[in-house]
């Protein structure tokens, strides 16, 4: 019943994401299952069997034992079975139903570990209610590290597996919470370390480094930088199908049946020119050109932008927090007639350097 139980570990191969044994021997997701029982179809399952609320709701609370879900993609796709994943983390209530003339809650008791290849979900409110572990290609195990791995640990026959006794220190766990019930008030990791000094002690054996090393979770900054680059290239994309339909005219004037005019454009014009000349003839209709007295372009992007993004990204902000990621300004203008509204606001050539980016090199360099 500990808040932030619901782990995600995301590895090239789920079951070999195991470090060299010098550095550390850290479990992957079916291996924790031996903490507890031996891994079986009820506690080792697909997405697929977790990606509807009633699924999800049944394995949650059909005891405080952990679930491995692999390759989760059709759980955190689906918006229902999704938020729900978020209200387990802070809640020992899932959901709620009638049952018959009854109206009662459905516990959320059991911790659940996602694996996945290659598969993040990019909701941050849910990334903060999740651990990340992510196995970079240089972890990567060769067909060889991985047979050598299955045939010493018994993967396919658990019943036979040494991982078994791992069932020791899941017990010993156990019995200090029911002993000490405040472990559970403390801070997940220390309370881990906690037991895991306990542990060693009792047995008269210093506790191994490794096993007192913490991998680092992928943090929200990461996901930032994901959601900008998402985003840029949303507005690439967005301008470069407006561009498709842009007949440019020459110095000699000539040009066919078009959408769009670009005046004295060239085969080498600029991407600004034919950029700003798409905002101009106003071909994208959450983005409004605004000159100022003095010539400075600025491009002012309106509430209509969260809807276009959210149709085509998995996205949900508002565009005051747009604005806050990429930063830019939010702010109120005032349009004909005296009407004001809330919108971005950047200078033209600033939001072209984020479109398309150049790298600056260091002058010593």
């Amino acid at each position: 019943q500990l808040e932030d139980t619901v782990i995600v570990a995301v590895t090239d191969h789920y079951a070999y994401g195991y470090k060299d044994v010098e550095e550390m021997m850290a479990l992957s997701g079916v291996e924790h299952l031996y903490l507890y029982s031996v891994p079986n179809t009820e506690n080792n399952i697909g997405g697929s069997s977790f990606d509807t609320v009633a699924r999800l709701g049944a394995k949650v609370s059909r005891s405080c034992d952990p679930i491995l879900v692999n390759e989760p993609a059709a759980v955190f796709n689906r918006r229902s079975t999704n938020e729900m994943v978020k209200v387990c983390v802070e809640s020992t209530t899932g959901r709620s139903k009638y049952k018959g003339s009854y109206f009662g809650g459905i516990p959320a008791f059991a911790p659940v570990l996602f694996t996945a290849n290659q598969y993040l979900p990019e909701d941050d409110a849910l990334i903060r209610r999740l651990y990340v572990l992510s196995f970079s290609y240089s972890q990567r195990k060769s067909e060889y590290q991985k047979k050598q791995f299955e045939d010493t640990f018994h993967i396919n026959t658990p019943s036979i597996s040494p991982l078994k006794d791992l069932r020791f220190l899941g017990q010993f766990a156990a019995s200090e919470m029911v002993g000490e019930p405040s472990l559970l008030l403390d801070e997940w990791k220390v309370t881990a370390d906690k037991i895991i000094s306990a542990f060693y002690s009792e047995l008269g054996v210093e506790v191994p480094q490794w096993l007192t090393t913490w991998a680092e979770s992928e943090s929200l900054e990461d996901l930032d930088d994901t959601q900008r680059e998402d985003i840029r290239n949303f507005f690439v994309q967005e301008f470069n199908n407006a561009n498709r339909n842009t007949i440019k005219i020459d110095e000699y004037g000539n040009r066919t049946t078009t959408t769009l005019d670009v005046e004295e454009a060239s085969e080498s014009m600029d991407f600004e020119d034919v950029n700003w000349s798409i905002v101009n003839n106003r071909k994208l209709t959450w983005a409004i050109p605004h000159t100022s007295r003095n010539g400075t372009k600025y491009i002012c992007l309106t509430q209509g932008l969260r809807k276009a993004i959210g149709m085509k990204l998995d996205f949900c902000d508002d565009l005051k927090s747009i604005s806050e990621l990429i930063g830019w300004e939010y702010k109120n203008v005032k349009f004909k007639g005296g009407k004001q509204m809330k919108v971005i606001k950047v200078r033209f050539d600033e939001f072209m350097d984020f479109l398309y980016p150049n790298i600056e090199l260091e002058a010593n360099n």
